[in-house]
């Protein structure tokens, strides 16, 4: 399975997982369109309160990726794991530092 292109956006009381759309990254074909190059969308993947995050976590053999860790909201279902692998180990430190910054002024 390829890498997908996403975001992580992390709120007060929120943290979301988006799709990354980016015209012109080479992805695929580019015609001209409805759509300017360089224009981005983004698409809901899923999201989760804070109070739900259970741990967040650096991967030990890759600096630039993390796990954050997920309780379900219903006891039905299964933990979640989101995997994601930064660009780089210093964006990997901001969003681990930002999840955890959030989770602690919840709380």
């Amino acid at each position: 399975r390829g890498a997908v292109r996403r975001a992580c956006v992390v709120t007060d009381t929120h943290v979301f997982l988006l799709d990354e759309d980016y015209v012109g990254d080479g992805s695929e074909s580019f015609e001209s369109g409805a759509r300017a190059l360089g224009e981005v969308r983004f698409q809901l993947v899923d999201e989760s309160d804070l109070i739900q995050i259970i741990e967040v976590q650096a991967a030990s053999s890759d600096p630039k990726a993390i796990t954050i860790v997920i309780r379900p909201s219903n006891p039905l279902q299964r933990t979640k794991n989101w995997r994601l692998l930064c660009r780089d180990s210093e964006g990997a430190e901001r969003l681990v530092d930002a999840c955890r910054n959030a989770m602690a002024i919840g709380f």
